[in-house]
């Protein structure tokens, strides 16, 4: 350990800010490298966390000072791969979205998919309009992916309402009463059904009575 320290130490430089600047090989995000035993190339600020505290860290290794160069282990903390990617999005160091090398979409398809979903279409519809898969779809309905913070707006057929003995009921309460699908409720009140009858029950086909032979 003396030898890698020393090699170690030797890479570095302290910074006004107290941040231990690490002065050698970089990778392309910032982080320094440095070769240990066996010719394997390691990040900086882990190799820092090995010197410091004698153990190899378990997680990822953060920094509280958003200095990627830093390798001060009082800088340095311990956490898993989701406060990491938090980390990275809050700081402003991990592209999202659109500007994201790998994107497939831009924010303008994602905002058209969201909006066909409130819609009638089905997934698998959206899907080969925008050349993507329905579980990829789904995701962005979901907000699984492209999650821009932005609450959904409410289905058209949420303010859709209908007279019930004088009163303006919404659909999705009529269904409710009936126990229905809204869609069912929406075909049988195309076919003349009205939301009393809906109420009432009138919508179930009527059983011939079973005769013997």
């Amino acid at each position: 350990m003396s030898t890698l320290k020393s090699r170690f130490l030797a890479k570095t430089r302290l910074a006004p800010n107290g941040c231990l600047e690490w002065t050698a090989c970089k990778n392309a995000d910032g982080y320094g490298q440095i070769g240990v035993v066996g010719g394997k190339r390691k990040s900086a600020h882990h190799v820092s966390w090995y010197l410091s505290r004698g153990v190899w860290p378990t997680q990822s290794v953060l920094h509280t000072c958003d200095n990627p160069a830093c390798v001060n282990p009082r800088h340095l903390y311990e956490g898993d791969a989701k406060q990491n990617q938090a980390d990275c999005i809050a700081r402003g160091r991990k592209p999202r979205g659109e500007r994201c090398s790998s994107a497939r979409l831009t924010q303008a398809q994602v905002d058209e998919i969201r909006r066909l979903q409130q819609t009638r279409m089905t997934l698998a519809e959206i899907a080969a309009k925008f050349g993507v898969s329905v579980t990829y779809v789904n995701a962005i309905a979901r907000r699984r992916v492209w999650d821009d913070g932005v609450l959904p707006p409410l289905k058209p057929w949420a303010c859709e309402m209908i007279d019930v003995d004088g009163v303006r009921v919404p659909l999705k309460d009529v269904a409710e009463k009936a126990g229905i699908a809204l869609e069912t409720v929406r075909a049988r009140i195309a076919r003349g059904l009205s939301g009393k009858d809906l109420i009432a029950g009138k919508h179930r086909a009527k059983r011939k009575p079973y005769t013997r032979r």
